[in-house]
């Protein structure tokens, strides 16, 4: 079913399934209880959340059938001291009391699954480690707080809107999108915790995945634009000192941050348009 617009499979009729091939078909983003495909062992998949879910049904199953059995696996049967007529007896077959045990018994391999999990497409925590989830938080409250800060005091303020001023106003604009960005990454990441995998396909094809990445690029593009901008005007102030008529005026810098706006919005929102994607990765990247 692979390239295809096929958005879900049967519930039943799955079973004796031992192979899968569901590359490149975008809108299957849900599969069958995992219990109807019990004999999958090859599974060739679009999402990495899809393997995650894989993996941990055959871990879970597992961890269940040797819960309360400690002996070892290949132990079939199991002798009982003698009894007063001097026979031995035995415990019925090992696998009829616990049928779970059989299963991993006959090592039954975990699904070969693509495309596997990996840093950024991660099957448990959005923010693998709690120092990264730590800081994420921290450097989010700052950028959020501080450059609300600064755009009010500039913008309520009773001085003359300067060139510099206006130029940080828009450096402190990009940075809040920046830190809107990690607000939503930071946000989901404890919506799922412990369990991305469940989370993950109706995130990265969600809107909010979509938000997320432009205000990313955005924010990047604009940053980098302005601080360009702010070098180059420093530089001619200082270069011309002396010559009043060939200072930068305001409505040069305008046209110049219009420009840059222009071409930020352009490509953060190419994405959206279909060329490339921002559902690539669990952090919404292109």
């Amino acid at each position: 079913v692979s390239s295809t617009a096929l958005s879900s499979l049967p519930p039943k009729g799955l079973r004796q399934v031992t192979s899968l091939n569901a590359s490149s078909t975008f809108a299957l983003k849900s599969l069958p209880p995992l219990e109807s495909l019990a004999e999958l062992l090859v599974a060739e998949l679009t999402y990495p959340s899809h393997c995650c879910a894989f993996h941990t049904w055959r871990r879970k199953q597992r961890e269940s059938a040797l819960k309360n059995f400690t002996k070892f696996c290949d132990l079939r049967e199991t002798e009982i001291e003698p009894t007063t007529d001097g026979t031995n007896l035995q415990y019925p077959d090992i696998n009829f009391q616990y049928p779970d045990l059989e299963f991993d018994c006959l090592n039954n391999p975990f699904v070969k699954c693509t495309p596997k999990p990996d840093a950024f497409n991660p099957c448990e925590d959005l923010l693998g480690f709690p120092f990264l989830r730590c800081l994420t938080w921290m450097i989010t409250v700052f950028a959020v707080i501080g450059n609300l800060a600064v755009l009010g005091i500039l913008l309520i303020s009773h001085h003359k809107l300067t060139i510099s001023k206006f130029l940080i106003c828009n450096l402190a604009f990009a940075d809040l999108c920046m830190g809107l960005y990690l607000m939503l990454i930071a946000f989901m990441d404890f919506h799922s915790q412990q369990e991305y995998y469940n989370h993950a396909t109706d995130w990265q094809t969600g809107p909010g995945c979509g938000i997320a990445g432009f205000l990313t690029v955005f924010a990047s593009e604009l940053s980098v634009y302005t601080l360009t901008v702010i070098s180059l005007e420093r530089w001619h102030t200082i270069t011309n000192a002396m010559h009043v008529n060939k200072r930068l005026r305001m409505h040069h810098v305008t046209a110049m941050m219009g420009a840059g706006w222009g071409f930020s919005l352009l490509v953060s929102l190419l994405p959206l348009v279909g060329v490339s994607s921002y559902s690539k990765v669990s952090i919404c990247l292109p």
